[in-house]
C-alpha cells in the first residue's frame, strides 16, 4: 500500500483517513481491550458510498478488514495489525420512527449509553448491554445480554430489521420479509455477513426501573450462591439479577456483589421480590432506588498493568456441584472475577432455532475474567487459567461477546452444528469469498 494508492483513496473517500504518521493515530488505534495493535490504515466513513469504497480498497490491497462500532470487542476484532479498520463511529444516529409502536432506528456506531439517554426522553428502552460505551453494532450482532433480559430477552429479540452493506458493495435490507435468511444470520452470527449501517428495533415502554445493589462478605459464599439460585428459579421475569464474585484485585478485600434490576418503577413490588436476597449472608452495604434506565449502565474502566483473559459459558443446570466448585476457587487471592447471570424468562419464549443465537433454555450464564500480569509467560498464564478447567465441563455453549480467545473450538461452542451449517450456507450467499473474516468466523459452505 504505497502513498499514491492512499492518496487516490483519499480523493474518493469523504470520511476521515488515519495513518500511522498522523497525530490521531495513537488514540484511534487503541481499543478498550488492545493497546498493542497497529493497523496500516483506519478509516471513518460518513456515507454508505464511503463504506463501499473502503471495502473495495481493503480487498484490492489485500488488507484484513476489521469492522468497529464501539472498540469493545473482547476478542480483539475491533482492530488488527497491518490491516484496515473500518470505524463506524460516524454512523451514530438515534431516531424514534414511531413512538407509539416503539419503532426506533439506531446507527451501528451509536453507543448504548447515548441510546438509553435518547430513548428515555420517550419513556422507551431496549435491553442492551451493561456498559455505556459499547457500540450498538457489535453487541447486537452477537446477541446482547442486558439488564432486562428476563423481561425482554436478548437484544436481538427486539430487532426487527437492518440495512447491510455486503462485501461486494451491494446494499440490502434484512427483516422477516426482506432477505429473511440474512436477518436470521445477523441475530447472533456476528459480523460475518456484511457491514450493518443501522438497526431497527421495537423498543419497550420503560419509564423507570428499580435497581438494588447488595454487597456481602464472603464467609458464607456457598450459601449465598445457592440461595440466590434457588430464589431466582421462581422469581418473576421483571427481575434480572447478576451475582459477581469479586477477587481482591482492584479492591481492599474480596466480596460478593449482587445487582438486581426490576424492570418497572413499582418499588413496593420490587422490594417484595428482592427482600429474601438480603438474608443470604453478611451484608456490607445495601441500596435500593428508583432510577431512569440509563443510570444502570456503567462506565468502562480498562485495567492498568494487567490484561484479562475472559472465558464464558452457558449452563443448562446450575447444580450444587458447580456451586461448590465456584465456592472453592472464587473470592480469594489470585482468583478470577466471576459473574453469574440468571437466564430464563423471555429468552426461553423464543425457539433456539429462530435466530443464530441458539443458546436458550439455560439456567445461568457465567463469565470469568482472569487477571494476567503483562509480563506473564505462557506457562504462568496457563497456571492462572487452571481454575477454569475445574468448571468448564459444565458448559452447554459459549457467548461470542465475552470471549477473549478465538479458536476453532470456540466457534464450535458458540454455534451448535446445525446452526453453523445454516450460517455457512448463508455466508456462501452473502460473502462467498469470506472477505469479512476477522470475527468468530463462519466459513462459506464450500470452503469448510
Amino acid at each position: 500500500m504505497d502513498q499514491d494508492t492512499v492518496k487516490e483513496f483519499k480523493q474518493i473517500f469523504s470520511g476521515n483517513v488515519i495513518l500511522p504518521r498522523d497525530d490521531q493515530y495513537e488514540t484511534a488505534r487503541i481499543t478498550y481491550v488492545s493497546k498493542d495493535s497497529h493497523p496500516a490504515i483506519i478509516v471513518q466513513p460518513k456515507t454508505i458510498k464511503d463504506i463501499q469504497t473502503a471495502l473495495s480498497f481493503g480487498q484490492n490491497n489485500s488488507l484484513r478488514i476489521s469492522v468497529r462500532s464501539g472498540k469493545h470487542s473482547v476478542a480483539g476484532f475491533s482492530t488488527n495489525d497491518g490491516g484496515l479498520v473500518l470505524d463506524l463511529a460516524n454512523f451514530n444516529s438515534i431516531e424514534v420512527l414511531d413512538k407509539e409502536a416503539g419503532l426506533v432506528r439506531l446507527g451501528t456506531g451509536a453507543t448504548w449509553g447515548d441510546v438509553a439517554v435518547e430513548l428515555a426522553k420517550y419513556n422507551l428502552a431496549i435491553s442492551s448491554g451493561d456498559t455505556k460505551s459499547v457500540g450498538v453494532g457489535g453487541l447486537t450482532l452477537g446477541g446482547g445480554i442486558g439488564w432486562m433480559l428476563r423481561k425482554y430477552g436478548f437484544t436481538i429479540d427486539s430487532l426487527v430489521g437492518a440495512e447491510v452493506v455486503l462485501a461486494d458493495g451491494s446494499v440490502v435490507k434484512a427483516s422477516k420479509s426482506e432477505n429473511p435468511d440474512l436477518f436470521w444470520a445477523i441475530r447472533g452470527g456476528g459480523g460475518n455477513f456484511g457491514v450493518v449501517t443501522y438497526f431497527d428495533f421495537k423498543a419497550h415502554p420503560v419509564e423507570n426501573i428499580v435497581v438494588a445493589t447488595t454487597i456481602y462478605g464472603v464467609s458464607n459464599l456457598q450459601k449465598i450462591i445457592t440461595g440466590w439460585r434457588d430464589h431466582m428459579r421462581s422469581a418473576p421475569r421483571e427481575l434480572t439479577s447478576f451475582l459477581t464474585l469479586m477477587t481482591d484485585f482492584g479492591g481492599p478485600t474480596p466480596n460478593v456483589m449482587l445487582m438486581s434490576c426490576y424492570s418497572n418503577s413499582d418499588l413496593k413490588a420490587a422490594n417484595k421480590v428482592i427482600e429474601p436476597l438480603r438474608n443470604l449472608g453478611e451484608i456490607i452495604s445495601d441500596e435500593t432506588k428508583v432510577v431512569d434506565y440509563p443510570e444502570i449502565l456503567q462506565e468502562a474502566h480498562p485495567p492498568e498493568g494487567v490484561r484479562f483473559s475472559v472465558k464464558d459459558m452457558f449452563v443448562k443446570n446450575f447444580d450444587d456441584d458447580l456451586i461448590a466448585q465456584l465456592s472453592t476457587i472464587c473470592c480469594k487471592e489470585g482468583s478470577p472475577i466471576v459473574q453469574l447471570r440468571i437466564m430464563s424468562g423471555a429468552i426461553d419464549d423464543v425457539n433456539p432455532d429462530a435466530t443464530a443465537m441458539a443458546h436458550r433454555n439455560n439456567e445461568v450464564f457465567l463469565f470469568a475474567g482472569f487477571p494476567i500480569p503483562l509480563e506473564a509467560t505462557k506457562e504462568e498464564e496457563a497456571h492462572i487459567m487452571e481454575n477454569w478447567d475445574l468448571i468448564a465441563s459444565h458448559s452447554s455453549g459459549k457467548y461470542s461477546n465475552f470471549l477473549s480467545s478465538n479458536t476453532k473450538n470456540d466457534v464450535s461452542d458458540i454455534y451448535p452444528e446445525s446452526t453453523y451449517k445454516r450460517l455457512a450456507s448463508i455466508k456462501l450467499k452473502y460473502d462467498p469469498k469470506n472477505i469479512l473474516n476477522h470475527n468468530f468466523n463462519i466459513k462459506p459452505a464450500l470452503l469448510r
